[in-house]
């Protein structure tokens, strides 16, 4: 049985699939070093509290909700108008929402 992460391995290292073992192992292991360094500095690069990953979702999400309007109910209830007048109660602590969001996510 083959998976994509099989087939990516493989693909990776078909430069050095004809190699002795141990030139094999240095390649690999200098494939991961350039890997972890290039997410390093990525990381290094970016400037929020979350992962780019996390924050690119963010925005996303954020954009998607743009203009509506948020009322304070309880410390962990929200009462949510959105763009299209469609009035939803969220309750954080329970993850819950009228609009079945969190059963969405």
């Amino acid at each position: 049985m083959t998976s994509n992460i099989a087939e990516s391995l493989n693909n990776a290292l078909k430069a050095a699939r004809s190699s002795h073992i141990m030139e094999l192992l240095k390649f690999i292991r200098a494939m991961i070093t350039h890997l972890f360094n290039a997410r390093r500095t990525k990381a290094l690069k970016h400037r929020w509290e979350v992962t780019p990953e996390v924050d690119k979702e963010i925005r996303k999400r954020r954009q998607a909700v743009e203009g509506s309007r948020v009322g304070c109910v309880s410390s962990w209830g929200v009462k949510v108008v959105g763009k299209f007048n469609g009035k939803h109660h969220v309750l954080l602590e329970d993850k819950k929402c009228n609009c079945k969001q969190f059963d969405r996510l």
